[in-house]
C-alpha cells in the first residue's frame, strides 16, 4: 500500500509561469492594446444575449446515439477483458470490443473532452479496465505505476497540455516525474540542485546528499538514473517536491523512528519512479528509432515507386532534375499511393520539362561560348590591321566585341553548329567597323556620365545633356577627367609606408585602354555596384557586401577638382588634355617642388601620379591641422603646407628650357645620418614615428603619443622633417613605436 510519503507526491500542484485568463479578461486586454495603440477610448461590446440553440439541419451521422448509449455499454469493457461473456451479454460485449478494440489513451483523453456526459463515462475511477485496454493496443507500453491514475499517465505520454499553465505547447517532459511542462513553467518549476538554497536550519549541508536520494530526479544533459542514491547536485528537482519533503522531515525532526520510516518510505518512491521513467525513456526512444527507420524504408520505397512509374512513362534517372522542388517531392517519408501519384505526375512532368529545356539552352550557350573564342581570334587580326595604335582608345575588348550584334549573329547561326572561318567573319567586318565605332561613342558618354555623376550631389537628380561627338571627346580628354579601375591591383608604397591610393588613377583612354589589356574577357562595367538589400545581405552574410569583380569608376569629387586647381594654377587653359599633362610630366617639364623622393622617375610617372601625390599630402595636412591649433607645446612646433596650388604659390611649376628645379635642402649631416640608422637598425620589428608629429597629436600631457610610422629610410625621415615642420633632422625627432609590430 502506498504510504504518507508516496501520495505527498502526488498531491502537489506546479506554479504555473502564465496566469490563466478568462475569455472576457483576454478580450479586455486586447481592447486596451487597441486604445494605447491608437489613441482614442474604444468601447467595450455589449454582452452577447443567450439564445436558444438552432436545431442542426441535415440527417444525424451514424455516432449520433453514442451520446445516449447506456453506461452499461462502458462498462461491460471490463468484463470483456476479465471474463467470458454470457449469453444475455454477448451483444453488448461484441458492441464494446469493436468500438475500445480501436482506441488508444489519446483517444480516451479527446474523447472524455467532448462532452460533460462522456467525461462522466470515462474518468472514473472504477472503469480503469477501459484505459488498460486502450494501454494495450500501444506495443511495449510499459504498465502504469500504481501509485499513477491512468488518465494522468495518458496525458504525461501523449497529450501535449502543460501541466501547470494549460497551454497546449509543452516540449519539456519527465517520465519519472510523470510531468509534463513548457519551456517557462519548466524553468520555474524544475531547479537544478546546486541553485537550490536551504533557508531551514534543521537541515544541514551533511544531510545533502541523503535529501537527494529522497527526491525523483530530473536528468538534465545526461541519461536518465534509476538509483536514487546515486542522484546529486547537477539533477534537476522538482521544487514542489523539495519544498513538501522537507517540510516533513522539519515536522519529523524529533521523531527518530518516524523520520527513519519516512526516508525508506521516499527512497523506495524515488526508485520505482526513476526505474519507471528510465522504461519509459527506453521505449520512447525505440519508438522515435522505429519511426524513423519506417519512414527511411517508406523513402526508399517512394523513390522506387516512382522511379518505375517515370520509366514507363519513358523517363530514365539521367533525365531527372537536380533542384529543391524535385527533392521535395522525391524524399518523403511516405508510401506512394494511387492518389499521390496522381497529384505529382503533373508536377513531375512539368520539373522533367523544364530540366529538358534547360539543358538544351545550356548546350546552345555552351556552343555560343566556343564560337566567340574563335570570333576573338579573328577580331584581333581584324582590329590589328584596321586601327592605328592611337585609334585603339574606346575600342571594345574581346568580350565586349564577342558581343556586337553581328558577331552574336555570327556566333548563334545555325544553333551554334557550325565552327567560325575566316570567311564568314570577313563578311560581316563592314558592319562589324560600324558596330566598333558605336561602342567608342556609348563608351565616352558612359564616362563622361561617371565624370558630372561624381562631381555633383547624389541629391542632383537633373538629367544630363546630350553632346555632341566633338564636344563629348574634349569633356572626357580633359586632364581633369581621371578614373580608377575598382577592384583591380593595389598600388605602390607611398609616404607613410602604405599605399598611396588603393587603385592606379587612369585617363579615360588609359582606363579603356587597361580594361582592354588587363580584363579582355570581362564584360565592361561602369559606375557603382548594385545597392544590396538587406534581406538579401542577411541571407548571404558569407559574400561581400559589394561585387569582386573589376568596375571603372570615376575619381571622387575632391580629387576631380584637385585637378582642376593644378591646372589653373600653372596657367594653362580648362581644356588642356591628359595627354599635354602627361607629356609635360614625363619631359621633367612638369615637377612638384617638394622633392620627395618617394616619387618615381620621371620617365616612368605621369600626371595621375602627380595629382595623386598632391592630393595625399594635402589630405595628410587637412587632417593633422586641427591638432596644431589645439595643441599647448607653443609655436616651436609647426606644421607646414608645401602643397599649396594657388596662383601666388603653388607647389607645381613648368620648368622652361634648361631651368633646374630647386628642391629643399633636407639631407642631414653624415654624423646625424649614422645615429639615425642606428636607431633605425635598433627598432627591429618595431615602427619609426617623427617625435614632433606625436606631439602635435597630443592635447595634454597625459595622453599618449599618436604615432603615424614613417618608411624606415633615412633621407624620408629627413625630408618629413624639413618640409613638415621646417627643421633639419637631429636623433631627438625619432622616437620608436613599440606597439607596432
Amino acid at each position: 500500500m502506498p504510504t504518507d510519503a508516496v501520495f505527498l507526491s502526488m498531491k502537489l500542484q506546479p506554479v504555473p509561469t502564465r496566469p490563466s485568463e478568462t475569455r472576457e479578461a483576454k478580450r479586455e486586454r486586447a481592447l486596451a492594446r487597441k486604445a494605447r495603440r491608437t489613441g482614442q477610448p474604444v468601447k467595450k461590446p455589449k454582452p452577447a444575449e443567450s439564445k436558444k440553440p438552432r436545431a442542426l439541419k441535415g440527417r444525424a451521422g451514424r455516432l449520433a446515439e453514442l451520446m445516449s448509449m447506456p453506461k452499461d455499454i462502458f462498462y461491460e469493457v471490463s468484463r470483456v477483458f476479465t471474463r467470458r461473456p454470457c449469453r444475455f451479454e454477448r451483444i453488448y460485449a461484441l458492441t464494446t470490443t469493436k468500438i475500445v478494440s480501436w482506441l488508444k489513451p489519446l483517444d480516451l483523453l479527446q474523447l472524455s473532452r467532448s462532452s460533460k456526459y462522456l467525461r462522466s463515462l470515462i474518468m472514473v475511477r472504477d472503469n480503469s479496465s477501459l484505459w488498460k485496454a486502450a494501454r494495450k493496443n500501444v506495443p511495449g507500453l510499459p504498465d502504469c505505476p500504481t501509485i499513477l491514475a491512468e488518465p494522468r499517465y495518458a496525458a504525461v505520454l501523449f497529450d501535449q497540455y502543460c501541466f501547470a499553465c494549460g497551454i497546449p505547447r509543452s516540449s519539456c517532459v519527465d517520465f519519472s516525474l510523470a510531468l509534463r511542462f513548457c519551456g517557462p513553467c519548466f524553468k520555474t518549476n524544475i531547479r537544478k540542485g546546486k541553485d537550490i538554497r536551504f533557508s531551514d536550519d534543521a537541515f544541514h549541508d551533511d544531510n545533502m546528499d541523503m535529501m537527494w536520494s529522497l527526491l525523483v530526479a530530473v536528468p538534465i544533459g545526461e541519461h536518465p538514473n534509476e538509483d536514487p542514491t546515486n542522484n546529486h547536485l547537477l539533477n534537476g528537482y522538482y521544487m514542489a517536491e523539495f519544498d513538501a519533503v522537507l517540510e516533513q522531515l522539519n515536522e519529523l525532526c524529533d521523531d527518530s523512528s518516524g523520520t527513519q520510516r519516512f526516508i525508506e518510505d521516499r527512497q523506495e518512491h524515488t526508485r520505482q519512479m526513476q526505474e519507471h521513467g528510465l522504461a519509459v525513456s527506453v521505449w520512447y526512444q525505440e519508438g522515435l528509432n522505429k519511426r524513423y527507420m519506417d519512414g527511411e524504408e517508406a523513402k526508399v520505397e517512394r523513390k522506387q515507386a516512382i522511379n518505375d512509374k517515370l520509366s514507363v512513362l519513358g523517363y530514365s534517372e539521367d533525365d531527372y532534375p537536380r533542384n529543391e522542388a524535385w527533392d521535395k517531392i522525391f524524399d518523403q517519408r511516405t508510401k506512394l499511393t494511387e492518389r499521390i501519384w496522381k497529384n505529382i505526375r503533373p508536377k513531375l512532368e512539368e520539373l522533367l520539362e523544364t530540366e529538358k529545356n534547360d539543358r538544351i539552352a545550356a548546350a546552345l550557350r555552351a556552343r555560343v561560348k566556343q564560337r566567340r573564342k574563335e570570333i576573338h581570334v579573328f577580331y584581333q587580326a581584324f582590329v590589328n590591321r584596321t586601327f592605328a595604335d592611337d585609334e585603339r582608345a574606346f575600342l571594345p575588348n574581346l568580350c565586349d566585341a564577342g558581343f556586337l550584334p553581328s558577331a552574336t549573329e555570327l556566333a548563334t547561326a545555325n544553333d551554334a553548329q557550325d565552327v567560325i572561318t575566316e570567311e564568314q567573319f570577313a563578311a560581316i567586318e563592314e558592319r562589324l567597323l560600324v558596330e566598333v565605332q558605336q561602342h567608342a561613342e556609348k563608351v565616352q558618354r558612359v564616362l563622361y556620365k561617371l565624370l558630372v555623376d561624381s562631381r555633383r550631389s547624389h541629391r542632383d537628380k537633373t538629367p544630363i545633356p546630350r553632346l555632341e561627338l566633338a564636344q563629348l571627346e574634349v569633356e572626357v580628354a580633359k586632364a581633369s577627367a581621371l578614373f580608377v579601375c575598382q577592384n583591380c591591383e593595389p598600388r605602390r608604397s607611398g609616404h607613410f609606408g602604405r599605399p598611396l591610393r588603393q587603385l592606379i588613377t587612369y585617363s579615360a583612354a588609359g582606363i579603356c585602354a587597361h580594361w582592354r589589356e588587363t580584363h579582355p574577357l570581362v564584360k565592361w562595367t561602369a559606375g557603382p555596384p548594385p545597392v544590396e538589400s538587406v534581406a538579401f545581405r542577411t541571407a548571404n552574410w558569407w559574400r561581400r557586401r559589394t561585387d569582386p569583380s573589376p568596375r571603372v569608376m570615376a575619381m571622387r569629387r575632391g580629387i576631380l577638382n584637385l585637378a582642376s586647381d593644378a591646372v589653373k594654377a600653372l596657367g594653362l587653359p580648362e581644356d588642356t588634355t591628359y595627354a599635354e599633362m602627361d607629356e609635360l610630366v614625363r619631359t621633367r617639364s612638369l615637377v612638384c617642388l617638394c622633392g620627395d623622393p618617394t616619387l618615381p622617375a620621371a620617365d616612368e610617372s605621369s600626371w595621375a601620379e602627380l595629382v595623386d601625390h598632391i592630393w595625399f599630402e594635402q589630405e595628410w595636412y587637412r587632417r593633422n591641422l586641427p591638432d596644431v591649433e589645439r595643441s599647448h607645446h607653443g609655436s616651436d612646433l609647426r606644421l607646414l603646407d608645401d602643397h599649396e596650388l594657388t596662383e601666388e604659390s603653388s607647389c607645381l611649376k613648368i620648368l622652361a628650357e634648361g631651368e633646374v628645379a630647386i628642391y629643399p635642402d633636407y639631407m642631414p649631416s653624415p654624423e646625424v645620418a649614422e645615429e639615425i640608422k642606428a636607431v633605425i637598425d635598433a627598432s627591429g620589428r618595431n615602427g619609426i614615428g617623427c617625435r614632433l608629429c606625436c606631439k602635435l597629436h597630443r592635447s595634454n600631457w597625459r595622453e599618449r603619443w599618436i604615432m603615424e610610422n614613417l618608411r624606415k629610410d633615412v633621407d624620408m625621415i629627413a625630408h618629413h622633417v624639413k618640409t613638415k615642420h621646417g627643421k633639419n633632422l637631429e636623433k631627438k625627432h625619432v622616437v620608436i613605436d613599440v606597439k607596432v609590430k
